[in-house]
């Protein structure tokens, strides 16, 4: 399976809001769900942020690939990617043949994954509860700095523990040892 793209954000703003499904991935690596016009405000748009959509490959079990070791892992050692975030390197990117997955499979990682989406979406929700109590003086910088540390490690974990969960099954699904994967 190649990636399936759209392009950077500043190139499809204009048309980004049409129904569907997409996947933005951030300079940073971070991957997003975005499903409505609305789930576009907690994303912060930035001009190279790169957009994904598809038809053919189911987007979620796309985004569990995405959030996984074993992603990092291939664009690591494929000496054809430099940037893993990088617009013209993103189609090029090892994808395991997602048709092959069976029914099981595509199931478990949708449903680890709507966990993750969950979790990622009532931190952007206690993120922007948060600044909101700054902003309106309701705790002090020390305060917010602590409260903010402690809702990042919180949801590090969560999303950690998820993404093992992940890494387990695409273990499976490419066939990949314990002793391979050392």
């Amino acid at each position: 399976d190649s990636m399936p793209y759209i392009g950077n954000y500043s190139k499809i703003k204009d048309n980004i809001y049409e129904p569907g499904e997409y996947i933005v991935m951030k300079k940073t690596g971070a991957s997003f769900y975005i499903n409505s016009n609305e789930e576009w405000y907690y994303c912060s748009k930035d001009s190279s942020d790169i957009i994904i959509n598809s038809s053919s490959i189911n987007t979620k079990v796309l985004l569990a690939w995405l959030k996984s070791s074993f992603y990092i892992f291939y664009c690591f050692f494929d000496e054809k990617v430099e940037n893993i975030t990088d617009v013209n390197t993103i189609p090029r990117l090892f994808l395991p043949d997602f048709n092959k997955l069976t029914n099981k499979q595509n199931s478990e990682l949708e449903k680890i994954v709507i966990k993750i989406l969950s979790l990622e979406q009532q931190y952007l929700f206690n993120e922007l509860d948060l600044t909101s109590k700054i902003t309106n003086k309701k705790i002090n910088n020390k305060e917010y700095e602590s409260k903010y540390y402690s809702l990042i490690r919180e949801h590090n974990k969560k999303v950690s523990d998820l993404t093992r969960e992940i890494d387990s099954l695409f273990m499976e699904i490419l066939d990949i040892t314990n002793d391979e994967r050392k």
